[in-house]
């Protein structure tokens, strides 16, 4: 199986120059979403966030480190269960 994968070429290089960097550019956007602390995602996915967290917001870079996200779009430390 990893023979054939070796063989085709990347999804994300597939296509014209244009396309292929339109796609490019989307993963890396989507795949940077993945660093925002759990409890942000689902303040987002509930529609709860600060209307300070904007999908704008979101494009520019934020910190990797949870407690600096929250510091940064004010939102309080999750309480512990």
């Amino acid at each position: 199986m990893a023979e054939n994968a070796r063989k085709r070429p990347s999804l994300l290089n597939q296509g014209t120059g244009e396309e292929r960097e339109s796609r490019q550019l989307l993963c890396a956007k989507v795949l940077r979403l993945t660093l925002l602390a759990p409890d942000i995602t689902k303040a987002i996915l509930d529609g709860k966030q600060p209307d300070i967290l904007t999908w704008e917001g979101l494009r520019k870079p934020f910190p990797s480190l949870w407690t600096d996200q929250r510091e940064k779009w004010g939102i309080s430390e999750p309480a512990l269960h």
